[in-house]
């Protein structure tokens, strides 16, 4: 699976990714699609 450095390496990105406002650019386009953006971003803040 992923070393301890690969998970804080994980961590720093998908946090740099909400402060920047990029998140939607790291899940799947897929997501995007239907409408669920909002959803995506309150689970990632919750998160």
């Amino acid at each position: 699976m992923f070393g301890s450095q690969e998970k804080r390496d994980l961590v720093s990105y998908f946090m740099s990714s909400m402060e920047e406002n990029h998140l939607l650019n790291i899940v799947d386009a897929e997501i995007g699609k239907d409408g669920q953006k909002d959803e995506v971003v309150a689970v990632a803040q919750l998160a």
